[in-house]
């Protein structure tokens, strides 16, 4: 019976306080998982965000091939080569930006498709327009007074807000197929 005493006494005195240890512990593990699961999450959400705005950057340079070609100052080799080349870096750059739109969230890729393709039905006659004027030969001809593909703005912020429910509160509602402002 004296044994029983002194273990009852052992556990009273040590017991408690690895108790608060141990609970200690295991909250400093709870608070470093949750603090390295929010960072990994604000990592993907950061790099998600950079990958749409260089998908809405691309579709801005989509816009304004036309009127770089319109502007263009030369008809000479070298000033093609250079508009060619922008030209099929856009087309690239925009495939890739689709099929990663598409992978990252199938809502917002067919939002970017319909877009593009609205996009595309005016930037190709504008297109096919510049190039057949005459390059540019002073800076009063700079100014376009209206030429060129009207509506894309409204093309292209149909994009952001698109992308603006894939973040924050609007994007719950898009979770259950419900979409908010597209």
């Amino acid at each position: 019976m004296i044994a029983t005493q002194e273990s009852s006494s052992f556990v009273e005195t040590v017991g408690v306080p690895i108790a608060i240890a141990l609970i200690g512990f295991v909250g400093a593990l709870v608070a470093a998982a949750l603090s390295f699961a929010l960072s990994r999450w604000s990592e993907r959400t950061s790099r998600r965000r950079d990958g749409y705005a260089a998908a809405t950057r691309q579709l801005v340079a989509f816009v304004e091939f036309p009127f770089r070609v319109r502007r263009r100052t030369s008809d000479g080799a070298e000033e093609l080569a250079r508009l060619a080349n922008l030209g099929h870096d856009i087309q690239e750059a925009l495939q890739y930006h689709e099929t990663w739109v598409t992978a990252e969230n199938a809502w917002v890729g067919a939002v970017y498709l319909e877009v593009r393709s609205a996009l595309s039905s005016q930037i190709g006659p504008a297109c096919n327009n510049a190039w057949g004027t005459p390059p540019v030969t002073s800076a009063s001809k700079m100014m376009l007074d209206g030429w060129g593909p009207q509506g894309t703005a409204e093309q292209v912020n149909r994009f952001q807000r698109a992308v603006a429910c894939r973040f924050g509160w609007r994007r719950y509602p898009a979770f259950f197929g419900w979409h908010i402002g597209a």
